[in-house]
């Protein structure tokens, strides 16, 4: 009968040829609308992990405002972030705030500044648009004539605009019938172009 001697006892060790994973964005670029909220935004790595990954990111205005008045939407820097070990997608969900202001589409940036256990390779910057859901709005006299008396010296005419805008809206009018403007004549007015300023609805000529 054959007998065991030393070694007695084996052991295999399996050598990982997988590396460490690359963590990055899905996407360069991504866009929501500002009537849905909130966005989703897509981070991956190349390979799962037996342990979890942890990573940190800035974040940026790029037009849109994660601290204006209204906020476009609310998402901040954050650190410590976790990667569940075992997976390779996963999503972080900025807020986003609808609002009844025609300010145009706007975006902000996520930055992946730091990871332990993977390294930052690829797309680690992600600029998120927030599509504006408002057309441009309207301008119009608020009524179609007017009279006031020669002697009355001011005459306000109001002009008004059918929603927000998150910028100042340039304007000009024409003048036409029997009246004569300028000093000396019938009338004076301020010109033939106007500026509503952003957030307002209404102006007198």
């Amino acid at each position: 009968a054959a007998s065991i001697i030393s070694p007695s006892v084996h052991t295999a060790t399996i050598l990982d040829d997988d590396g460490t994973p690359d963590l990055d964005f899905a996407s360069a670029t991504g866009s929501t609308s500002e009537t849905v909220s909130p966005a989703n935004v897509v981070l991956v790595l190349t390979n799962p992990s037996q342990s979890d990954i942890t990573f940190d990111y800035d974040v940026q205005d790029a037009g849109a405002e994660e601290a204006g008045s209204p906020d476009d939407y609310d998402f901040a820097d954050a650190s410590g972030v976790t990667f569940a070990s075992g997976t390779t997608i996963m999503t972080i969900n900025p807020v986003i705030n609808d609002d009844a202001v025609a300010e145009g589409n706007e975006d902000f940036t996520i930055t992946l500044t730091a990871a332990t256990g993977a390294d930052l390779v690829g797309d680690t910057v992600h600029t998120h648009t927030i599509t504006d859901d408002e057309g441009a709005p309207t301008i119009y006299f608020q009524a179609s004539s007017s009279s006031a008396n020669e002697n009355v010296g001011t005459h306000d005419i109001v002009v008004e605009m059918s929603g927000l805008s998150g910028s100042n809206v340039v304007w000009s009018i024409a003048r036409s019938g029997t009246a004569t403007e300028g000093g000396g004549n019938d009338y004076t007015d301020n010109g033939l172009t106007y500026t509503l300023a952003a957030g307002s609805t209404l102006q007198t000529v």
